[in-house]
């Protein structure tokens, strides 16, 4: 479970298939708005539309 692409790079790399990334599911709301468009925006997180 993660949204983060370098986490499933990382296990790919070690070897590790990787069958399903299932995405954590997080709230948006005014407090982490910014947060998380920070994270998808530099990180490349995978967000799910909200």
């Amino acid at each position: 479970m993660t949204n983060n692409p370098r986490k499933v790079a990382a296990l790919q790399a070690h070897g590790i298939i990787v069958e399903e990334r299932v995405p954590l599911m997080t709230g948006r709301n005014p407090h982490n708005e910014q947060y998380l468009d920070t994270k998808r925006g530099k990180l490349g997180h995978m967000f799910d539309k909200e």
